[in-house]
């Protein structure tokens, strides 16, 4: 997960999946094994509240987030502003890593990078 994530030591990792989630051991391992990176945590009831996971990212500074489709799915129904009415920029969001279930086509669309062809 270090290299396909692009983890680093200065990485902001939030953990999304819950501890009971077997994938959630190879997220905590991989975040410790790079270093320095830090490994975010919020209550579930932010990870679940609507317009309360954008702000958290941004305050947190979160690099890289970890999660399912369906929990990442609940962001694209909010217009991305906080409880205080500003705007979450995501800036420091580099990596939103899906798994667990499949990924609706709607998500690839409007989240995923796309490449260069050359590159």
């Amino acid at each position: 997960k270090q290299k396909s994530h692009f983890l680093s030591s200065s990485s902001i990792v939030l953990l999304a999946s819950a501890v009971s989630f077997d994938p959630c051991f190879s997220d905590i391992l991989a975040t410790w094994s790079v270093g320095a990176a830090t490994l975010a945590l919020v209550p579930r009831a932010v990870l679940f509240a609507g317009n309360a996971l954008l702000p958290a990212l941004d305050t947190l500074r979160v690099t890289h987030i970890l999660t399912t489709p369906t929990l990442w799915s609940l962001q694209e129904n909010h217009n991305r502003k906080g409880d205080d009415g500003k705007v979450s920029l995501l800036s420091a969001l580099q990596v939103i890593a899906l798994g667990g279930e499949p990924i609706p086509r709607h998500l690839v669309q409007r989240w995923a990078r796309h490449k260069h062809p050359n590159h």
